[in-house]
C-alpha cells in the first residue's frame, strides 16, 4: 500500500533506507523482497473490494508513514468507525 493516492512501481532490495519510504523507522532491516512492486493507495484497494463507504476497524502500521496515509484517504466519500 502505498501512503499517496498514486500507482507506482517500486523496486524493493538491500535495506530499508533504500526503499521509498520517507521516515522509515528501521533502516536496517533488510528487505525480504527483491524485485518490482505495484503499490495502490489504501482508497484503490477499498474499491478493488467494493468497499467504498464505511470501513468498521482500520488498523494501520506503515513504519513511521501513517500520517501520509491518513491525510490521502477521501473522508468526504469514506467513513472509519474506530482507528488504531
Amino acid at each position: 500500500m502505498c501512503p499517496e493516492d498514486k500507482e507506482r512501481q517500486w523496486t524493493l532490495s538491500g535495506y530499508a533506507e533504500n526503499a521509498p519510504c520517507d521516515g522509515c523507522l528501521y533502516p536496517q532491516v533488510p528487505s525480504i523482497y527483491t524485485g518490482p512492486v505495484e503499490c495502490f493507495s489504501l482508497y484503490s484497494l477499498l474499491l478493488a473490494v467494493n468497499q467504498t463507504t464505511v470501513v468498521d476497524y482500520l488498523s494501520l502500521d506503515m513504519e513511521g508513514v501513517e500520517l501520509r496515509v491518513l491525510e490521502n484517504i477521501p473522508f468526504d466519500k469514506l467513513t472509519i468507525k474506530v482507528s488504531t
